[in-house]
C-alpha cells in the first residue's frame, strides 16, 4: 500500500515460489495503487526509468536482488517453509527520503498466486520494447 506520505514511492512485489520445500526467487514486479492503497494494476516491462536514474539503475537491481535473497533465507526459517506450497507475493516499498531512495522490503506476504506473478508470466509473451500495464476492469451493475 502506497502511503499518500510518500512522494514518487515505487511499490514492487518479490515472487519466490516453494516447490518441494525448496524456494526459488522468480523476480520482481512493479505495480500501482490508488490513493486508498487498493490495487490497480501491474506493469509489464516497466519503465524503470520512471523512478530510478540510469547511473543508479545497477546499484537498484542488486539491491531489490539481495533484499529477495534475505527474505528467501528468512522464509525459510518460518511455516511456510514447512507447510505452504505454491507462490508467494512479498509486497514492498521504494521511496526516497531526503534525497535518497531506501528500501521497505517487506509489507506484507501474500501466500497465493498474485498478479505480479502473472504479469511476470505475461510479460514472457509481450515484446519487450512494450510497456504495458495489466489491470482488473470492472462493471458496477444496478440491481
Amino acid at each position: 500500500m502506497q502511503s499518500p506520505f510518500l512522494k514518487n514511492a515505487l511499490i514492487y512485489r518479490s515472487n519466490p515460489h516453494y516447490f518441494k520445500s525448496e524456494i526459488d526467487y522468480l523476480g520482481f514486479s512493479v505495480f500501482e495503487t490508488n490513493t486508498n492503497g487498493q490495487y490497480q494494476g501491474t506493469f509489464l516491462h516497466p519503465d524503470m526509468k520512471r523512478f530510478v536514474p540510469d547511473e543508479k539503475m545497477t546499484a537498484f537491481r542488486e539491491k531489490i536482488e539481495s533484499a529477495a535473497e534475505i527474505l528467501c533465507k528468512a522464509l525459510k526459517k518460518t511455516v511456510y517453509a514447512m507447510e505452504h506450497r505454491g507462490f508467494l507475493g512479498i509486497d514492498a516499498l521504494i521511496f526516497k527520503h531526503e534525497g535518497k531512495l531506501k528500501l521497505q522490503p517487506c509489507i506484507e506476504i501474500n501466500s497465493r498466486m498474485n498478479m505480479g506473478i502473472l504479469a511476470m508470466f505475461l510479460e514472457n509473451k509481450i515484446y519487450p520494447m512494450q510497456l504495458e500495464i495489466w489491470t482488473l476492469l470492472w462493471k458496477f451493475r444496478k440491481v
